[in-house]
């Protein structure tokens, strides 16, 4: 009769389980989408028409006469209003109205060029802007086309500016835009006035476009794309499933709907008293492929003489989680932990905090990564101590192999006797190893989308916590530390198991390479501090190390 628990299943467990997490992580942070076929070549004109070419307003409610017109692209020479704060620099397009190029002054695409991070472009192979509107009942109403008349030349924390159109009914249409200082969030006011003789009904409409960023790294942890947040509800939706299944529509009172990427995210926050139609859409334009965030408000009659505004926020900036807090409508749920959110949430409030008195994001990693420890030292104990005593019995597992070493079966049978009559658990010191990996996970997520590691530097040569170890001292200290913890443990008793298990410290070493310096300096630390209080646990058992 077999026996349910021997030494070498929960060897297996445990081998199954890092294996499985390489290859999970690996994957993950490796994978890039391979590129889409390009399309078939066009003449000069058509490339030229495709290349003006955008993505238009959302669809007319029921019952609005009249057509939506396609628009086109903007170029570096048409009007503009010049936008510039202490956090934002960029420009509105008077024609259409709409936000089509702003950077980031005090955030770099890389440490290297120091060039500022652009969230908006109105051409090139990334193209991203805002963009607003009016869908007009059987009356114009401006749309991405309309060219606006504004009372300044920019716009600045201290001067707001305001876009005037009239339309050939007397209807007269203003948008204001007004910037805050220290601040990424736009307000928006857009007003009507009926100046005509009868009423007119009308729906505003507010959108978000992009293209050219699908091809870009993308992994399980992180999510790049089209995404909302209404209603306690989170609404994501691939590039793929855009294009494959059409548009996604719901009817949302209470959020946003945005576009985001690894660090950033230009959102859509409307009023969130009255509900409204959520679009999310792919539209194929030329050889591009754009995707859209639509926030559509229900229609209103203006009467002559009336006016009515809607008054909504465009938030642009680095995804912080303090700052997306401050601006309300549950803007923070961009960051999401996913599973491990209770554990990663803890993780991460702890190295905010340890951050701000450290005045260190490294320090920061070394204190939480050393307060976990203390937390497990329970577990950790019972798990060395199974070790140790396993290591105690060396001696005469040896010579059980040497009397039974051709008959598997028996030998197993005489070693869990073994450990029966020196009441040894061997599963004692491999559970509390299993219940250490979702901390593991919960930690690599906080470091790998957490907008507070970007370019956070720790001591010397590591100058971006976010980005690798450029001469990988840290993950060939952590293999090296994975090795001295190799020989502090008992041997496998399988052949196999053993090479295996050597071979881990190198598998971990090449893949944590190219990882994160912060991830890597919570492995090594955490792996410095197992192997002290394993190696202390040992002296004091009496058991050679």
């Amino acid at each position: 009769m077999k026996h349910k628990h021997e030494p070498r299943d929960s060897r297996n467990l445990i081998i199954a389980a890092l294996v499985s997490m390489l290859i999970l992580i690996g994957y993950d942070y490796y994978q890039v989408k391979n590129q889409p076929p390009q399309a078939p070549s066009q003449t000069a004109t058509q490339q030229q028409e495709a290349e003006n070419a955008l993505p238009g307003a959302p669809e007319r409610p029921k019952g609005f006469t009249g057509a939506t017109r396609d628009i086109t692209a903007t170029s570096e020479k048409v009007e503009t209003v010049d936008v510039s704060s202490d956090v934002l620099s960029g420009r509105v397009a008077l024609k259409g109205g709409r936000i089509d190029k702003l950077f980031f002054p005090k955030f770099y695409d890389s440490l290297e060029t120091k060039n500022p991070v652009q969230i908006f472009s109105p051409s090139g192979s990334v193209v991203e802007f805002f963009e607003a509107g009016w869908l007009g009942d059987g009356t114009s109403a401006p749309d991405g086309n309309t060219q606006w008349q504004a009372d300044v030349d920019n716009l600045t924390p201290n001067m707001p500016a305001t876009l005037t159109w009239e339309n050939e009914d007397g209807v007269v249409f203003q948008r204001t835009y007004i910037l805050n200082e220290n601040d990424y969030t736009i307000q928006v006011v857009d007003g009507v006035t009926n100046n005509g003789t009868k009423p007119v009904r009308l729906s505003h409409y507010a959108q978000l476009h992009e293209s050219g960023k699908e091809n870009e790294r993308r992994s399980f942890y992180n999510f790049f794309g089209t995404e909302a947040y209404f209603d306690d509800n989170r609404t994501r939706v691939k590039y793929s499933e855009l294009k494959e299944d059409g548009p996604v529509t719901r009817t949302v009172r209470n959020g946003w709907a945005g576009i985001s990427d690894e660090y950033f995210l230009a959102a859509i926050v409307p009023d969130q008293s009255v509900e409204k139609q959520l679009t999310i859409r792919h539209t194929p334009v030329g050889q591009k492929n754009f995707y859209t965030v639509s926030v559509q408000e229900p229609s209103v009659k203006v009467m002559p003489g009336e006016y009515v505004e809607n008054s909504y926020r465009v938030y642009t900036g680095p995804k912080r989680y303090k700052r997306l807090e401050a601006v309300g409508a549950d803007l923070e749920k961009v960051v999401d932990f996913g599973w491990y959110h209770a554990i990663a949430k803890i993780f991460f409030d702890g190295l905010i905090y340890f951050n701000s008195m450290a005045g260190n994001m490294g320090m920061a990693i070394i204190i939480v990564t050393l307060l976990i420890k203390l937390a497990l030292i329970p577990l950790a104990n019972k798990s060395y101590k199974a070790m140790s005593e396993m290591k105690k019995l060396q001696p005469k597992m040896e010579q059980l192999r040497e009397r039974y070493g051709d008959d598997r079966e028996r030998f197993a049978q005489e070693m869990m006797a073994l450990y029966r009559h020196h009441k040894v658990n061997p599963m004692s010191g491999c559970w509390p190893m299993l219940i250490q990996i979702p901390i593991f996970f919960a930690f690599y997520k906080v470091i790998l989308i957490s907008f507070e590691f970007r370019h956070e530097p720790f001591l010397f040569w590591i100058q971006d916590l976010s980005a690798k170890d450029p001469y990988f001292v840290l993950p060939i200290l952590m293999g090296l530390t994975m090795v001295i913890q190799q020989k502090l443990n008992p041997p496998a008793a399988d052949p196999m198991q053993q090479k295996v298990l050597k071979f881990l410290p190198v598998m971990f070493t090449f893949l944590f390479l190219m990882f994160p310096a912060g991830l890597v300096l919570y492995w090594t630390t955490n792996s410095v501090l197992s192997v002290a209080q394993q190696y202390w646990i040992m002296r004091r058992m009496g058991v050679n190390a």
